[in-house]
């Protein structure tokens, strides 16, 4: 998927795909998607969809303060663990 993730952002069905993808990856993969997705953030912020997606990953904050984005990123995969060994209990 690397390579096209700003072409999925700015689809009608791509950016629901894209945000399937974002919930379930890993810290690590988070962090190569909005890396790419931030080289272009201007024209996702312009698209009817990319908006959305750059909003729904934080992009603005992942490119400006990518410490604190990386705790929130961090503390969210930290909730759904705790959720998910609950649901599995």
């Amino acid at each position: 998927m690397q390579g096209h993730y700003v072409t999925l952002a700015c689809s009608r069905h791509g950016s629901r795909v894209l945000d399937a993808i974002w919930s379930g990856a890993a810290l690590g993969a988070r962090k190569e998607i909005a890396a790419e997705l931030g080289e272009r953030n201007q024209e996702l912020i312009r698209d009817p969809f990319g908006h959305h997606v750059a909003r729904n990953v934080a992009l603005t904050t992942f490119l400006k303060r990518r410490e604190a984005w990386e705790r929130e990123q961090g503390a969210v995969a930290k909730r759904r663990r705790a959720l998910n060994s609950i649901l599995e209990d």
